[in-house]
């Protein structure tokens, strides 16, 4: 859920490392297919630069010249394989990523590398690495292979989209023993209403209120000695502000971390914050 910096890799350089190997004919086959990959990297990129990837017509994103059957091994047969010839460009597009977290949800590890669009769907743009997102294996699968037919269903691409500017992603504490907390969506007001509900599709798709929620009970139970020793030294008071120095140190990675959240939340609860914390 929030942006990380595009591949440095060309789009032609990347096709070519990967079909290096390719046998014949196949391998003139792919070849001839190189010009289509680059207008189908450019058009790609102009897309989702804006959030229109849904205007993109599949057929354009097949080659008159290589099956898409061969296309698509050139990610899983060329570059994926621990000896693939592109190997080391797919190793180095999934390490660059701060903390190894993915940035679709902000909390699991990377396992892989995701289509933005499909492969399946969109083969020319099989091994294009701005359309190689690292990701976990969660969201890997929770996308599937899905293809969005409207501007507000395109998922958030971490190269094109920064929606960590603002804060948007929200908590609210159930005062309960033991306590928990809930997530939810708050579109600023200046976001456009597509754009708000882009975030809200993508929030909702990868299940991402569930997964915090999950996590936000072992946060907030492992709290509770912290809390304990402020609220000794200066009641509410000395919470609110131990919480504060919590989120100020979430907030200098990710505006939308789900901790962050959290933090927010907690400070505002009048209940959490005069002893609601003891389990």
């Amino acid at each position: 859920m929030w942006s990380v910096a595009r591949p440095p890799h060309d789009a032609e350089a990347v096709f070519r490392k990967c079909i290096s190997r390719s046998l014949q004919p196949v391998r003139d086959q792919l070849l001839a297919a190189v010009p289509e990959v680059v207008k189908a990297a450019r058009d790609f990129e102009a897309a989702a630069s804006t959030g229109t990837t849904h205007l993109l017509v599949e057929a354009d994103f097949r080659s008159r010249f290589a099956k898409d059957i061969e296309l698509k091994k050139t990610y899983k047969n060329r570059m994926v394989g621990a000896t693939s010839p592109g190997r080391a460009i797919y190793d180095e597009i999934k390490d660059a990523i701060e903390f190894n977290i993915c940035p679709m949800c902000g909390h699991r590890p990377i396992a892989g590398l995701d289509h933005a669009l499909p492969k399946e769907h969109f083969p020319l743009l099989a091994v294009t690495p701005s359309n190689l997102v690292p990701c976990c294996a969660d969201c890997n699968h929770d996308k599937l292979e899905s293809v969005a037919k409207r501007e507000e269903d395109v998922f958030l691409h971490p190269y094109f989209d920064d929606v960590d500017r603002d804060v948007w992603l929200v908590a609210d504490i159930l005062e309960s023993i033991p306590t928990g907390a809930t997530f939810n969506v708050a579109a600023p007001g200046h976001w456009s209403p597509v754009l708000a509900e882009r975030v809200r599709h993508h929030f909702d798709e990868l299940g991402l209120a569930n997964l915090y929620t999950a996590q936000a009970g072992s946060e907030i139970r492992a709290l509770e000695p912290v809390m304990e020793r402020a609220h000794g030294r200066n009641g509410s008071v000395g919470v609110r502000e131990e919480l504060v120095d919590h989120r100020e140190g979430r907030r200098r990675l990710h505006n939308n971390s789900w901790q962050g959240a959290l933090f927010d939340a907690l400070i505002l609860s009048d209940w959490y914050c005069s002893g609601g914390f003891r389990s």
